[in-house]
Parts: C-alpha cells; sequence; structure tokens
C-alpha cells in the first residue's frame, strides 16, 4: 500500500498477482530513475572537485565517464528482473512449437 499510494485494503484486494507484480516493477523502475538522479548529481558536483595525481603536477578525474561511476543500464536490468520468475504468456507454446519446428532461431517471434 505505502509504494503503490493505495488507501484502502478493497484497492488491494482488486489487484491480480500479475497487476501487483508490474506496480511493482515499476516502483522499482520508479526508485531506480530517483538513484539515476541523485548519482547524476553526485557525479556533477564531483565533476569539478575529484581528481588524481597522474604526474607530478598534472591531476585527471577519478572516472573517466559517468558510466564508470553509476551503471544506469545495470541499474535498471536488476529491477526489471527483481519481479521474479516470468509468467507463461499466451504465445509461449506456440512459440516453442515453432523452436522444436526448426522455424525460429529462438529470438523473437
Amino acid at each position: 500500500m505505502r509504494y503503490l499510494g493505495y488507501t484502502s485494503l478493497e484497492q488491494v484486494d482488486r489487484l491480480t498477482v500479475p497487476e501487483y507484480e508490474l506496480l511493482m516493477e515499476g516502483v522499482r523502475l520508479r526508485e531506480t530513475d530517483r538513484d539515476l538522479r541523485q548519482h547524476m548529481a553526485a557525479w556533477l558536483s564531483r565533476e569539478v572537485q575529484a581528481t588524481r595525481r597522474s604526474g607530478k603536477r598534472s591531476r585527471r578525474p577519478v572516472y573517466q565517464r559517468f558510466e564508470q561511476f553509476y551503471d544506469y543500464e545495470a541499474a535498471l536490468e536488476r529491477a526489471r528482473s527483481a519481479r521474479g520468475p516470468r509468467t507463461p504468456g499466451r504465445f509461449d507454446r506456440l512459440i516453442e512449437h515453432l523452436r522444436e519446428e526448426g522455424q525460429t532461431d529462438g529470438g523473437t517471434v
């Protein structure tokens, strides 16, 4: 209830498990985006301050790219995969049949 903004148990009772999982994935993705903004703010602050000695007098930034500081794509993947096991879709059996028949390469049909 806390993360979804629900105020009554009636709202919770109307949710199906797949709806709940999808809503919670949205919560995790929203949190990941919030983390990205915080990391970007820290990155910008650090950009003008953090350096590393690379010679007698010269200094260079500790991180050369933002992705070294915060891997947004990996964070998104973690948020998406935290949903748990995938529930079978309508076409999963058809896709499996096509794979067995050699009519698909194992990717998207």
